[in-house]
């Protein structure tokens, strides 16, 4: 009985989560114009029973509703049966009555829709300011992010950046400046066009949950670039999509709360007094230790085993944000952010709920600490809330709630293991050791289960280096209970002692049990309706698709001379990169007064398909940075490893890229940190030198800097210091200079920096610094022939050493690096 009443109940809320993210549909229906059947001419009839009326103008308002019922009809068989539902909460009317609602689960999508928008469109879309009715095709998705810069913006007029109204795709994630659109009207009903043609193909609709997340991730594509207000005294800049999808989470929790508390009554549904919610916020931690195990045959597979590790911990968090979901009763869609090993999930703020998430904590810290003995864990932090602390305002409101929630999980990292359960030696550790196996050579830790490649591995890093050899090859990965079967490559540790992933080259064709999920890892370049999850990265191979190696990838940055002899450093270059003052940011937004769920979504998860979905794409598509590997790439994090000349050509145009991506907002920007290492360096080493690296860069006063060859400048330094690269290059290449030179030149450049540190009181043995000018000169005058060069030089490099100092390391350095050698093939 129990088992049934949850099974309904589950149903219910599946239910009421799908109406909240279809409620908006009609709007993008509407601007497509769908035409609308021949039973919807009777407007007193159907326009009475969806739409309000308004008195004072004497007609119907909110027309999109109108459509988006007439989209539910349209499509009722290709909509799986059991989420139909009957009576009067069938989802045709939850979703058509989202502005005229009769009962309680209709006033829940109601509610939601509300809270979703902080409150926003009661009085701004009503109120017939603003954007005329008559432009509700024109109006395109303004950049959030030029709004933030702007600090407070009036009117639409006051915004340039715009994105474009096309499908999901890496280039269409940029806004641009650009002259008054047209009316949008050709792209519009092309994009819906498209969308209709690929509903009736979508998988799974034998089970409604599966179907429910491939649906959403076909919205995604066509509605991420399209507003979803367009009428009204409004700034049009969360998309259609994350309002859909927060509006869903938002009515899930709302239906879970009332029904657990026994308050399904319209007037407790519209109560926004009581704490009805829960946010819960995850948090991976040990994401660095977790991704940089070392034993000793770890270097000679440190490319597959880095890729293999940083999709486990993107796995890894989706499936601790799953099994909440699932023992909380709600949907997928509840995860509202999903990103870089963190989430934040909407819950309902009930008893069993509280203690669900007890539940989930402590049994997926049990399994984290059986594997990795306490030095990756997962943080869970709660804060309750009101539908009013969604509410848009400069002191309180929404970015309050996201404050508080960060404060709350940032604790969490104080206490990340109960030492009460988990303190001292672990008891049992030796007896799951085998002796002729002894401890993983991969990790250094583990007891050794098996013979992996000649070297013994633990469970857990086979399961890695799987992820490692198949992920570029994989169209989708299939994940199922511990029931799971069939044919396909499976790990052999169950995540959490619950999931089996199947990793399938075959579309998950060899997975025989019912799946919990199916991913695709990449955009699709057709019409597959497999939900997406941008965690693939890009992978240097090569031509027959084999995966590069680390020392493959050093051998890269070696240039031949016109006598085929090869020249240069052969080396890997490792890149770090963040965003320097996000939660500044986020908070900034939040005093603009007009942060709510809807944009704070769309917000998160524009910066995250930066990363995710941009960044792949351009390695793979640019062939000079084919050999740029990603080691992970997502929320506000980068760590990337490739030829070291080809590192530092490439974060100039990171940067540049990322100052288009972001409007040129000057508040938000990026601080990186390079090094340059021999391919068989130990990994945790690689990691912590560039990390250091990256905290130089980030400790600078204004931040957005870069630090190579141990010296910090900024962005707009580092691009004056390419320029005089350029310009020594050039000298070298007509043989003004050599590079026994340059050397000499890093000496002085030192000198100089040190005569411009001296105060009063020099010690005798400092005065050497001041003599830097005449050994450049000396130095040019002995080496080159030409007394009108030897000026020239002499003049621009004791400018160029008196402005930057020790900067010019960068521009020299890289030259020594790109010209050692000459070493015969």
């Amino acid at each position: 009985m129990e088992r049934r009443r949850r099974r309904v109940e589950n149903k219910t809320t599946l239910i009421v989560a799908i109406a909240g993210f279809l409620h908006d549909i009609g709007k993008f229906a509407e601007r497509g114009e769908m035409i609308l059947p021949e039973t919807y001419s009777d407007k007193d009839r159907v326009s009475g029973l969806y739409l309000p009326f308004d008195k004072k103008s004497n007609r119907y308002t909110h027309k999109h509703a109108l459509y988006s019922a007439a989209f539910i009809e349209k499509y009722n068989e290709f909509i799986p049966k059991e989420i139909i539902g009957t009576g009067e909460d069938t989802l045709l009317n939850l979703v058509g009555c989202h502005h005229n609602p009769n009962t309680s689960l209709q006033w829940i999508a109601t509610e939601a829709d509300r809270i979703a928008s902080g409150f926003e469109r009661e009085s701004n879309e009503a109120d017939g300011q603003g954007i005329s009715i008559k432009r509700f095709r024109e109006t395109r998705l303004v950049s959030i992010f030029e709004e933030i810069l702007l600090d407070q913006v009036d009117n639409i007029e006051s915004l340039k950046w715009r994105y474009p109204l096309r499908t999901l795709s890496p280039s269409g994630i940029f806004p641009s400046e650009e002259a008054e659109p047209d009316d949008g009207k050709y792209d519009y009903n092309n994009l819906f066009a498209t969308f209709e043609s690929l509903i009736e193909d979508l998988p799974d609709k034998d089970n409604a949950e599966l179907w429910f997340e491939h649906f959403e991730s076909l919205f995604l594509r066509f509605t991420a670039n399209i507003p979803s207000a367009t009428v009204g005294r409004i700034i049009p800049d969360a998309s259609l999509y994350d309002h859909s999808r927060a509006t869903s989470a938002i009515a899930a929790a709302m239906y879970r709360y009332h029904k657990e508390t026994n308050s399904l009554q319209i007037n407790e549904v519209k109560d926004c007094g009581k704490e009805k919610f829960l946010l819960i916020a995850g948090d991976f931690f040990g994401i660095q230790d977790f991704i940089s195990l070392s034993g000793g045959a770890t270097n000679k597979n440190a490319s597959k085993l880095l890729r293999g590790r940083s999709f486990a911990v993107s796995l890894i968090s989706s499936l601790a944000a799953d099994l909440l979901c699932r023992e909380l009763g709600l949907p997928h869609i509840s995860t509202v952010l999903n990103v870089a090993g963190k989430f934040m999930i909407i819950a309902q703020n009930t008893t069993s709920a509280i203690q669900s998430i007890a539940k989930v904590k402590d049994r997926i810290n049990e399994w984290l600490f059986k594997h990795f003995f306490g030095e990756t864990t997962f943080g869970l932090a709660t804060i309750s809330a009101t539908a009013n602390d969604f509410k848009m305002d400069k002191e309180k409101g929404f970015s309050t709630l996201q404050r508080c929630l960060a404060q709350a999980l940032s604790e969490c990292k104080f206490n990340k293991i109960d030492l009460n359960k988990y303190g001292g030696a672990v008891t049992d550790f030796l007896d799951h050791f085998n002796n002729n196996l002894g401890v993983c050579t991969y990790c250094g830790k583990r007891p050794a289960t098996q013979i992996l490649d000649e070297y013994s591995s633990c469970s857990i890093c086979a399961d890695h280096k799987l992820f490692g050899e198949k992920i570029i090859h994989l169209p989708q990965i299939v994940i199922t209970d511990l029931s799971g079967s069939g044919s396909a490559d499976k790990i052999s540790e169950p995540i959490f002692d619950n999931y089996i992933v199947f990793l399938d080259e075959n579309n998950g064709r060899n997975v025989t049990s019912k799946p919990l999920r199916r991913w695709q890892l990449t955009m699709p370049e057709t019409g597959s309706g497999i939900a997406m999850r941008f965690i693939g990265g890009h992978l240097p191979r090569f031509d027959n698709g084999e995966p590069k190696t680390f020392e493959d990838i050093a051998k890269s940055s070696v240039a031949k001379d016109i006598e085929g002899n090869e020249i240069g450093t052969e080396a890997i270059g490792i890149l770090k990169a963040d965003l320097d003052n996000l939660g500044e940011f986020f908070f900034r937004a939040g005093k603009t007064g007009r942060m709510n769920m809807s944009r704070s979504a769309t917000l998160s998860r524009q910066l995250e398909f930066f990363f995710s979905l941009w960044l792949p794409d351009f390695l793979s598509r640019n062939e000079m940075y084919h050999d740029i590997y990603t080691v992970f790439a997502g929320g506000d994090d980068l760590f990337l490893v490739g030829p070291w000349n080809v590192i530092i050509t490439f974060v100039t145009e990171l940067n540049d890229h990322f100052r288009e991506f972001v409007a040129k907002n000057e508040k938000l920007t990026l601080s990186c940190g390079i090094t340059l290492h021999k391919p068989s360096v130990p990994i945790p080493y690689l990691s912590s030198s560039t990390e250091r690296a990256l905290k130089l860069s980030k400790g600078k006063k204004e931040k957005k800097s870069i630090t190579l060859f141990g010296q910090t400048v900024t962005w707009e330094r580092f691009a004056e210091l390419n320029d005089i690269y350029k310009k020594i290059e050039e000298y070298i290449d007509r043989k003004i200079l050599n590079t026994a030179m340059l050397l000499r030149l890093i000496r002085l450049s030192a000198m100089a920096s040190k005569e411009k540190s001296m105060t009063q009181g020099v010690k005798i043995n400092e005065l050497e610094a001041l003599k830097w000018r005449s050994y450049l000169y000396y130095s040019f005058a002995r080496n080159i022939k030409d007394n009108d060069a030897v000026e020239k030089l002499s003049a621009s490099f004791v400018s160029w050493i008196e402005q930057y100092g020790e900067d010019m390391k960068i521009p020299l350095w890289r030259i020594l690096y790109e010209r050692r050698g000459g070493r015969k093939k």
